[in-house]
């Protein structure tokens, strides 16, 4: 017999429901009032250097962004460049066989003639 142990559902804990932005303070704001002036000066300081550093990287990802495009344009231009190189190098070859094979017909016809 198998030992089957009872499913039962966690009680339900009441969540406080935040709608719209959370502040970007520390404790949500709640803190505030605890806060030196100082302390508060540091912490816009710092929540502004944090906004300058996330600026400078969408900046950096934009620039790499373009730069991955331009890249794509790049390969899709060599491999249209690849694809016309390979079909003049296939054309070019088969004239090659061409000549070849009129040459050997041309060199058969003298050596008949003499």
């Amino acid at each position: 017999m198998e030992a089957v142990t009872p499913v039962t559902q966690p009680p339900e804990s009441k969540k406080d429901v935040v709608l719209g932005p959370m502040p970007a303070t520390p404790g949500g704001g709640i803190m505030m009032g605890s806060l030196s002036n100082e302390e508060r000066q540091k912490l816009e300081e710092e929540r502004e250097r944090l906004y300058q550093q996330l600026d400078e990287k969408d900046e950096e990802i934009n620039q790499q962004s373009q730069y991955v495009e331009k890249l794509k344009d790049q390969m899709l231009e060599q491999e249209e460049v690849f694809i016309l190189s390979m079909a003049a190098i296939f054309r070019l070859s088969s004239f090659c066989r061409y000549i070849k094979l009129n040459n050997v017909n041309i060199l058969g016809l003298k050596i008949n003639v003499h």
